[in-house]
């Protein structure tokens, strides 16, 4: 039998959108809660209730991370009070869990279907593969592991921004979207057009084109090497559980020489999610740059397009300025799409104190100068200037994060501010029109705000 492959590889409340929300909302599941006579309130879904037990669905949505849910039956004993839903948001939270996909199997079959066409490559002939969709074209020389994987996922984003940031302007095409294997091969290919600069992607407008590095070789290739090799252990399998099923039928024996390939194949099976959640680990920082480089393109070739000919020819504003491009990107590039819903809002710890000791030694740049920067001043062009380019997407996400979430700014007054900018306006006016506070002001209090947000998005008020 062969063996089954593990891969080792070195390597609240959060924000959601629903396809009724405007750009962005805060939307918080609602649940049975059931308190414990040993003070805690566990909360969820009640499957069914007995008179002397109740069986319970309990949800676990932390900020960042997809939502968990377990079964366990309570005793009544040991229960003190439940609160129940009512008839309506009871059958919208069973319809949410329904959506979840908790052991990624139907991820897992998506992948599976999906077909890639051979295609020419940096000049080899079939050297590569190819997917196309309703909002991009996927070209690559890299393993058909991470395409399919890097397919599925992109998919699922784009559907979600078609929903909640849904195109404003027709004739928006399809982004094309190269993948390299490495950022030496990616390196090579925009230094062919001219371009030498250290981010690992960017989308150039110009072309409607995404240039992505994903250092995921190796993955792919212990990926496709493992999946092969615990599908045939799983075919051996089935095929034992045949013959024995046909040698032993009708005898009461058959379950002892049945529960060794059972065991194995659940093994396997915990060893598949295992593998998926070591992708999800390893390919996080990839599959975020490709969400953000994505983010750009939907907005500028359908939500926000510039403007060509006559100003204002369809009423639209016109292209969202570079910096608030970047910080909404960046807010965008951690996204969870699950059940229906795109879960956003959230930062990560590390990345919170980061920022905080950024405002302690005065690194961060003053918002009069980021409302003037432009697509360069995001660019590393050499090693020296990651510093500055790194100040620039801090402040710039940390900004629109402060508008988005704590000053509830986005939809039309984002609209009116990129009108204003698309205008001519002076941008420090118009940011003064947008949020009421001159730039220098906004600091101060973008400061005080830094200072009291929480990892999940919140903030509470400091005692003087």
């Amino acid at each position: 039998m062969g063996r089954f492959l593990l891969l080792l590889l070195a390597i609240s409340l959060p924000f959601v959108l629903r396809a009724d929300s405007p750009v962005v909302a805060r939307t918080e599941w609602i649940y049975d809660r059931i308190d414990l006579r040993n003070g805690s309130r566990i909360h969820g879904l009640i499957l069914e209730d007995q008179p002397l037990w109740v069986r319970f669905r309990s949800v676990s949505r932390k900020p960042g991370r997809p939502t968990v849910t377990w079964t366990l039956v309570l005793d009544k004993r040991e229960i003190v009070k439940i609160e129940r839903l009512g008839e309506a948001d009871r059958k919208q939270l069973q319809a949410r869990i329904d959506e979840l996909d908790p052991d990624g199997s139907s991820e897992r079959a998506r992948i599976e279907r999906l077909e890639l066409r051979v295609c020419d490559w940096q000049g080899k002939k079939d050297g590569g593969f190819r997917y196309d969709s309703d909002y991009f074209s996927l070209i690559s020389g890299s393993n058909p592991e991470i395409l399919r994987r890097s397919v599925v996922r992109l998919e699922q984003i784009w559907l979600a921004w078609s929903r909640f940031l849904p195109p404003r302007t027709r004739g928006g095409k399809p982004v094309t979207i190269l993948l390299f294997d490495t950022m030496d091969e990616y390196r090579r290919a925009i230094g062919q057009e001219g371009r030498n600069f250290l981010n690992p992607a960017f989308y150039d407008p110009a072309t409607h084109r995404i240039y992505c590095a994903s250092g995921l070789k190796k993955l792919g290739e212990d990926l496709a090497r493992s999946r092969t090799a615990n599908q045939e252990t799983l075919d051996e399998l089935s095929e034992q559980e045949a013959e024995f099923r046909r040698l032993y039928a009708g005898r009461p024996d058959l379950p002892r020489h049945l529960q060794p390939i059972l065991e194995a194949r659940a093994e396997i099976l915990k060893v598949n999610r295992l593998n998926n959640r070591l992708f999800d680990k390893v390919s996080a920082d990839f599959l975020a740059v490709l969400y953000h480089e994505s983010f750009h393109a939907w907005i500028g070739g359908f939500v926000y397009p510039p403007i060509v000919g006559k100003p204002e020819p369809t009423g639209l504003p016109g292209e969202l300025p570079v910096w608030l491009n970047e910080g909404l990107a960046q807010i965008f590039e951690s996204a969870i799409v699950e059940g229906g819903e795109l879960r956003i809002g959230w930062i990560e710890a590390e990345r919170l104190e980061k920022l905080r000791a950024a405002v302690r030694k005065k690194e961060s740049i003053p918002i009069a100068e980021l409302l003037r920067a432009d697509s360069k001043s995001f660019l590393a062009e050499h090693r020296g200037d990651r510093r500055n380019s790194a100040r620039m997407y801090r402040t710039a996400w940390i900004v629109a994060f402060w508008l988005t979430f704590e000053r509830n700014l986005s939809g039309k007054p984002f609209d009116e501010f990129t009108r204003g900018i698309n205008r001519g306006d002076d941008p420090a006016e118009a940011f003064r029109v947008l949020t009421g506070l001159t730039p220098a002001l906004a600091d101060i209090e973008l400061e005080k705000y830094i200072d009291r947000l929480q990892p999940d998005g919140t903030t509470f008020e400091k005692k003087p």
